[in-house]
């Protein structure tokens, strides 16, 4: 009984290596076909405009720097009243 025991093991563990290893095998893989990658790098260059890019770009930073600069002039001119207020109001 001990011997048709250890027969099972021995073909179970067998089994299940045989299972691993075909499971564990890659199909083939063919190697990828050649690109031309000058083709498609000379044809992503033609897409970008760069000249309009630098040029929208630089708009909005102008934009920006004019909407930045509004407020700061504006919260200047606030505090400059509030203060010149001030110092009339305490030489009355």
């Amino acid at each position: 009984m001990e011997l048709v025991i250890v027969f099972l093991l021995v073909v179970l563990v067998a089994a299940v290596g045989f299972v691993g290893v075909i499971a564990s095998r890659k199909p083939e893989a063919t190697p990828p076909a050649a690109v031309d990658t000058n083709a498609i790098v000379s044809s992503v260059q033609t897409a970008i405009d760069i000249n309009a890019i630098a040029a929208g770009v630089r708009s909005a930073v102008e934009a920006q720097m004019l909407q930045t600069a509004t407020q700061a002039l504006a919260a200047n001119n606030q505090q400059t009243e509030q203060h010149a207020n001030q110092t009339l109001t305490s030489q009355k």
